[in-house]
C-alpha cells in the first residue's frame, strides 16, 4: 500500500514539474537565428531592388508565419546587429535602427494568434505579456487586420530621451521608430513573399492597459504583415 501511495505521489510531482516546464515554454518563444548575412537582404534581393518594391499589403490570408521569418521580421525592426567591447571590457550593443545616443528606446510587441509578446532583442526570444488572439484589436476598423497572421505594436520609452526637450522630443522618437517600420517594409519586400502595411488606427488607451505601459510609454504605430491574398 505504501508503495502505490509513494508511486501515485512521484507520478504527480513529475506531471506538476512537466506542467511547469509547458508554462514556462508558453511564457517564452525562442526564435531562430536570423537567416542572412549582414548587409545583405536575405536570398532573393538587393536593398535596391527591395526600395523598388516596398509596398503597402492590404489583404491578407489568413496562414500563419515561418518561425524563422518572423525572427528575421523582428530583428529588421530592433535587432542588434554590432556589438562593440571597449578596452575596459564594456559591452555596447548597436541596433539596426538609428538611436539617439545608443538610447535602446524602442519597443516591438508582436500580436500572434496564440498571445501578444515582448521581443527581447537581446535574446532573440518573445516573452508573454497577454494570452489569447487579440489580433483584431489592434484596429479600430480595418478589417484586413482581422486574417494577418502578425500585428507589430512600436512603443517609444520617452524617459530614455530625457536629454531631449519640447517637440524634438517626439521627433527624436519618431525618427527611430520609423525606421523600424520600414526596415520591416524592406525585408518583406526582399522576401518577394511577404505583405506588410503601418497604421496609427490603434486603441492606444486599451493598448497601454494591455501592455502594462507607464506614463512615458507612448504607443507609436502598428504594422501589420503577413502574406498577400491572392
Amino acid at each position: 500500500m505504501k508503495k502505490t501511495i509513494i508511486f501515485c505521489i512521484t507520478a504527480f510531482l513529475c506531471l506538476l514539474v512537466s506542467g511547469s516546464i509547458i508554462a514556462r515554454d508558453f511564457q517564452s518563444i525562442k526564435l531562430p537565428p536570423h537567416d542572412f548575412k549582414k548587409g545583405k537582404m536575405p536570398k532573393e534581393l538587393t536593398v535596391t531592388q527591395a526600395l523598388w518594391a516596398r509596398e503597402s499589403t492590404k489583404s491578407f490570408k489568413d496562414q500563419d508565419l515561418d518561425p524563422g521569418d518572423i525572427s528575421n521580421i523582428l530583428w529588421a525592426a530592433v535587432g542588434v546587429n554590432r556589438i562593440i567591447t571597449a578596452t575596459d571590457g564594456t559591452i555596447t550593443r548597436k541596433l539596426t535602427i538609428p538611436l539617439a545616443r545608443n538610447q535602446q528606446h524602442v519597443s516591438v510587441y508582436a500580436v500572434l494568434k496564440q498571445g501578444v509578446y515582448l521581443y527581447d532583442f537581446i535574446n532573440n526570444e518573445l516573452n508573454l505579456v497577454l494570452a489569447g488572439d487579440h489580433r483584431s484589436e489592434t484596429t479600430t476598423g480595418q478589417a484586413y487586420v482581422y486574417d494577418a497572421p502578425l500585428d507589430l505594436i512600436f512603443v517609444s520609452d520617452l524617459s530614455k530621451l530625457s536629454f531631449v526637450t519640447g517637440p524634438e522630443l517626439y521627433y527624436t522618437a519618431a525618427i527611430s521608430i520609423g525606421c523600424a517600420i520600414q526596415n520591416v517594409y524592406l525585408y518583406v519586400a526582399g522576401t518577394q513573399r511577404l505583405g506588410a502595411v503601418c497604421r496609427t488606427s490603434i486603441d492606444t488607451k486599451l493598448w497601454a492597459e494591455y501592455l502594462g505601459l507607464s506614463d512615458n510609454q507612448m504607443i507609436m504605430g502598428t504594422q501589420t504583415v503577413g502574406y498577400p491574398a491572392d
